[in-house]
């Protein structure tokens, strides 16, 4: 599916990562100037560009895991931070894909500190 193709909430989804991605590009950039011996702040700031200007085509069941998921925002600025140091995704997609999964370690930490019966107190 495109990204024209999808639910309006995944579409509102994917737009904010990508804002989330070009920001953290723009941040990586400065960065690079600042550390101008570090060049991982530039190779992550090209990296973060290519993947905030990629079209998407995503998977129907990513759309809807998309459409339920909460939290994603802060989840994929946390995952953008890592981006040219230890995470290298090859395509928009692999981010997305990496978003949920620290969204749902973040949820599994939740769980085990509070467990599902324990919250509805």
């Amino acid at each position: 599916m495109s990204i024209t193709e999808t639910a309006p909430q995944a579409q509102g989804k994917i737009v904010a990562i990508q804002t989330i991605l070009a920001s953290a590009a723009n941040w990586r950039q400065a960065m690079a100037k600042k550390y101008a011996t570090d060049v991982r702040n530039s190779h992550a700031a090209k990296l973060l560009h290519a993947l905030a200007n990629e079209m998407v085509v995503l998977p129907d069941h990513l759309i809807t895991e998309l459409d339920a998921c909460h939290g994603i925002g802060a989840a994929a600025k946390d995952t953008a931070r890592r981006v040219g140091f230890s995470l290298f995704p090859a395509s928009l997609l692999e981010f997305v894909y990496s978003v949920l999964l620290h969204v749902a370690e973040q949820r599994a930490d939740i769980d085990a500190v509070f467990p599902a019966g324990e919250r509805s107190q």
